[in-house]
């Protein structure tokens, strides 16, 4: 084969060009920060449960028997009661707070879906389609909830023998202290840092639950330098950046601006995440490409 019919190898995506796409993208379709604004005003204004009654009555039941009536106890009874008093509703019951969570799980599931699938498309397609948006809402809303099964089922067979096994050391007198917390971090992120791109296969690709784990499993595989350095990137901007919007006081009008800070800032960094895992899937298969060529 000449050196003059090599084709060159493409150029694999660039980190700082991903962040700064996502941001532009969500500047030119900035009515996308509301779903984030959105939650973030219901969590600063709207209605709170309060869990006050079921403890209280937890409580109660156990101050009824007779070992149990003690000074301590009823201190302790006014202590949890002092700690609810800026809730509305009151949860009275164990099945009522189940209910409430499933609840609420399965519409932050929906939502969630319904605003990856809008950034997604402006990332894609340069523009956002609601009316789309709602007809594939439903496919991707239940492959999104079967890759969130997937990752809790995961995570209970990674996590639980760990946790048996440091308790068995606990009990044992064995003292490893944050060394064990250490350990179950590094094994957690082990497990899940190539599955963090699955759920973009699904809105990328309409791929199935399992063709978008397998994708990105296969992506960080083949980036993990980059895409390590850009999952800690957009990391440290979140959180940084949080520590800035959480200094007002909530009393305080400059919490809407944190508020519209933390909208835009999120929503860029998941327009960014949908940039890079364009461009890294391209560089992919233009690189299994120009292999093929220069070997044919």
């Amino acid at each position: 084969m000449k050196t003059a019919d090599v084709q060159a190898m493409p150029v694999p995506p660039n980190l700082v060009k991903s962040l700064l796409g996502g941001f532009d993208i969500i500047s030119n379709h900035i009515t996308l920060i509301a779903f984030s604004v959105s939650l973030d005003l219901f969590l600063w204004l709207g209605p709170r449960l309060s869990l006050e009654q079921l403890i209280s009555d937890i409580f109660t039941q156990a101050l009824a028997m007779p070992e149990a009536q003690t000074p301590e106890m009823s201190s302790l009874l006014q202590n949890s009661q002092a700690m609810w008093q800026i809730t509305i509703w009151q949860v009275t019951s164990l099945m009522e707070t189940i209910g409430l969570w499933v609840l609420l799980v399965i519409v932050g599931f929906l939502m969630g879906t319904l605003y990856f699938t809008l950034v997604s498309q402006a990332v894609l397609q340069g523009k956002v389609d609601l009316p789309l948006a709602i007809r594939q809402w439903p496919a991707f809303a239940r492959n999104v909830i079967l890759l969130a099964i997937f990752w809790l089922i995961l995570f209970l067979g990674v996590g639980l023998p760990l946790v048996c096994m440091l308790s068995f050391m606990l009990i044992s007198g064995i003292n490893i202290g944050q060394l064990a917390i250490l350990i179950y971090a590094v094994l957690v992120v082990w497990v899940f840092f190539p599955l963090a791109f699955s759920p973009h296969g699904i809105f990328t690709f309409q791929s199935g639950t399992w063709a978008a784990v397998v994708q990105s499993l296969q992506m960080t595989r083949a980036t993990l330098p980059t895409t390590g350095l850009f999952l800690l990137a957009a990391l440290v901007l979140i959180l940084g950046l949080n520590s800035v919007w959480r200094l007002p006081e909530e009393t305080s009008w400059l919490t809407i601006v944190g508020v519209l800070g933390h909208g835009f800032i999120t929503s860029g960094i998941l327009a960014a995440s949908f940039v890079y895992y364009r461009d890294t899937q391209r560089f992919l298969r233009e690189k299994a490409q120009a292999s093929e060529n220069n070997l044919a």
